[in-house]
């Protein structure tokens, strides 16, 4: 079952490193939560949504639990579409541990 997307709390370019260095299946559009509203790639891509922003979003990432409750003052359509990935597929998280404030919101 492929991948519906692909989101990562990481300010870095995993996703290019991985196109670069392996064959992929599919090939992957990348996102910042912090410049796009929908992540809506052509064809048959996979999104790749960086929730706390991409490498060239520096130094507008988010990191502090300031920058995380600011965040949460506004409208934030990609963590939206997280909450609603969450409850309608299967989900797999590799790597991070989900405790920043506004995913301490998703999880309820």
């Amino acid at each position: 079952m492929p991948w519906a997307r692909a989101y990562t709390l990481n300010i870095d370019d995993f996703e290019e490193a991985a196109s670069v260095r392996a064959k992929l299946p599919r090939q992957v559009q990348a996102f910042s939560a912090l410049r796009t509203k929908r992540a809506t790639p052509p064809g048959d891509y996979l999104s790749f949504i960086h929730l706390n922003g991409m490498l060239e979003d520096v130094p507008e990432v988010t990191f502090s639990e300031p920058q995380y409750g600011q965040r949460l003052t506004g409208l934030e359509p990609l963590y939206q579409e997280l909450v609603l990935d969450l409850t309608a597929a299967p989900v797999v998280f590799v790597g991070t541990r989900l405790n920043g404030s506004s995913l301490n919101r998703v999880g309820g």
